[in-house]
């Protein structure tokens, strides 16, 4: 597969989430700067899926989309150069490297033989490496494989100490490395954990196992001054479990341990499936999480870990704050919309929905041209 047949920009298409006409086309924003909203998504065209990279400007409604041969779920940014975007696929042999400018794809990366990506990776605080979770198909093992920022060729490796990892995050000032490994398929003792790791000898600090033995480990949200201050964990149902399964939210205590967060049992009985994407409001001092399969959009609190509010919306996916921190902006539904939630009444602001932007996937992100 060439280049050309990776990527074409610029062709209208009907959203597959939406079944609905709408077109996205590459557009120039012109010299103005602009407060750009990205995250992966799909539409039908001839009766056939297109992946793609979307980047929508809240500010206009208007939306650009870069085509692709993957799903997008997580994106980093690189920190010498941020128009340098890399993007992955979730458990699958799909990444490459876009220019944010232009739309173009500079190369497409692949994982090392035997293994998949598995969704996320991120830059070394000085750009010179990125590292991305991959997983070994034979036995499902984590591996962390470190990459030249430049070349993207693969310089060395280090084990997640975990099955299935997912996302990854670089804490206290980039001397270690967090990782949730999703575990072994239910029945087998390799639960899910966070693992701790420092960057300089690789070597394991600490893990904290997930509190519930039928949840994954998916996404992690830390906050404080340092690794022990706070964690947020979100989970889908494990391998072997049905996505009808109840996933779940887990904090980290005083103990030191992670618990499953409390709740009234009507709203936790409502968390079907996976809890997805998890964002923070330190001003506020909540936390919101995203429950597709529920159709919920959960708040807590960031102190003492009790259920604040529950707001219902149709499949509720990526989720995060807007520039100025004003508002949690979230994309949900089948027109594939972005709306933005008033973190003092956590409800929708009124006229604040975007609909048909193409970010249909698991996350969102912020990029500034």
């Amino acid at each position: 597969m060439n280049r050309r047949d990776f990527i074409k920009t610029g062709l209208g298409g009907a959203l597959l989430v939406a079944s609905v006409a709408g077109g996205y086309q590459w557009w120039s924003s012109s010299r103005r700067s602009t407060a750009w909203v990205l995250g992966g998504g799909r539409f039908m065209r001839n009766g056939r899926v297109q992946n793609l990279l979307a980047m929508v400007d809240p500010a206009s409604g208007k939306s650009r989309y870069v085509e692709l041969d993957f799903l997008p779920h997580g994106v980093i940014f690189d920190p010498v150069d941020p128009s340098r975007a890399l993007v992955f696929e979730k458990i699958g042999p799909g990444a490459c490297e876009i220019n944010l400018h232009t739309g173009a794809v500079n190369r497409l990366i692949s994982p090392v033989h035997g293994q998949l990506f598995y969704g996320h990776g991120v830059f070394s605080t000085d750009g010179k490496v990125f590292y991305t979770t991959e997983t070994r198909i034979a036995d499902q093992v984590g591996v962390m494989v470190i990459r030249d920022s430049r070349t993207t060729e693969v310089i060395g490796e280090f084990p997640t100490y975990g099955e299935n990892p997912h996302e990854c995050h670089l804490v206290d000032q980039g001397q270690t490395l967090l990782v949730t490994n999703g575990g072994g398929a239910i029945g087998t003792e390799k639960r899910a954990n966070i693992s701790s790791i420092d960057i300089a000898s690789r070597k394991l600090i600490r893990k904290w196992v997930v509190p519930n033995d039928e949840w994954n480990a998916g996404h992690v949200a830390p906050y404080g001054d340092r690794t022990e201050s706070g964690l947020v964990v979100v989970s889908a149902p494990r391998r072997g479990l049905s996505d009808q399964r109840l996933g779940g939210i887990s904090v980290l205590g005083d103990d030191g341990k992670l618990k499953a967060v409390g709740g009234p049992e009507e709203i936790l009985k409502k968390l079907q499936g996976e809890a997805l994407s998890v964002c923070i409001h330190h001003e506020r001092g909540i936390f919101g999480v995203t429950h597709p399969l529920g159709n919920l959009l959960t708040f807590w609190s960031l102190a003492d870990h009790r259920f604040k509010a529950a707001l219902p919306m149709e499949r509720p996916r990526g989720l995060t704050l807007n520039r100025k921190r004003s508002a949690f902006l979230v994309s949900f539904g089948t027109r594939a919309s972005l709306a933005e939630i008033d973190p003092a009444t956590l409800a929708i602001s009124p006229g604040s929905e975007i609909p048909n932007t193409g970010l249909a996937g698991s996350h969102l992100f912020h990029w500034h041209s």
